[in-house]
């Protein structure tokens, strides 16, 4: 059930896949460290550099000091790159962009990206069905993970720089 573009706070409320929500407490959790710094979520239909693109034009034309970006896909992201070039947005110096996954791809884009271990996440739901096929509750499951830093991040401008 996707409402793709910005999330409302009771459409936060009713984000029912774990990973994503837990995502979202974090980033919110991070928030009171960052005076000045604001959360604006927006929802794919799709998981495409499209969705990705037209998600960020959105985002970036609404909320014009937005000076990063953090995509539940490195798929969206590349969406994101783009939607920056279209506005003429230097990546990283105007805006920094930030995926999840860590495709091959990925590094020939010098995307700044959240690795995750994918065959590890494979059998982890391997064994959530075969748990739920012996009519047992599967175990929930957490992961590693590491920030691959590329050139698609830097230090936020600051607001004099942005009005140079």
């Amino acid at each position: 059930d996707r409402h793709p573009g910005p999330v409302s706070p009771a459409r936060e409320t009713q984000i029912a896949y774990r990973t994503t929500a837990q995502r979202i407490r974090g980033y919110r959790a991070a928030l009171p460290a960052h005076p000045g710094a604001a959360l604006h979520l927006m929802e794919a239909a799709q998981n495409t550099p499209a969705d990705g693109e037209a998600l960020t034009l959105d985002l970036l034309r609404a909320h014009p000091e937005v000076t990063g970006v953090v995509c539940m896909s490195d798929v969206l992201a590349q969406g994101a790159l783009r939607a920056a070039a279209t506005l003429g947005l230097s990546v990283p110096g105007d805006l920094s962009v930030i995926g999840y996954d860590d495709l091959p791809s990925s590094g020939a884009l010098n995307l700044t990206t959240v690795w995750q271990p994918t065959p590890d996440k494979g059998a982890a739901v391997g064994a959530a069905i075969l748990a739920l096929l012996d009519g047992q509750e599967p175990a929930p499951v957490t992961l590693p993970t590491r920030l691959g830093v590329r050139g698609s991040t830097a230090p936020p401008r600051s607001p004099a720089a942005s009005s140079a």
